[in-house]
């Protein structure tokens, strides 16, 4: 079963900004390649407090891969 047949899963939404994953992901083992964002990157955008705590924020390293 593929990760549309679990549907999504939003863990925020103000309308403008979202935080959505596949349902039923994340729980895979051993090494994941994650997706995150720039918070820097998102403030300049105008993307709210909230969104930005709630989003995945990569480290310093990540960035840029």
């Amino acid at each position: 079963m593929g990760p549309a047949a679990l549907g999504t899963s939003v863990s925020y939404c103000d309308g403008t900004w979202a935080i959505a994953g596949a349902q039923g992901t994340g729980t895979t083992r051993g090494p994941v390649q994650r997706s995150c964002y720039n918070g820097i990157k998102l403030r300049e955008q105008g993307a709210p407090e909230e969104f930005i705590r709630k989003a995945p924020i990569c480290t310093p390293a990540e960035i840029g891969k």
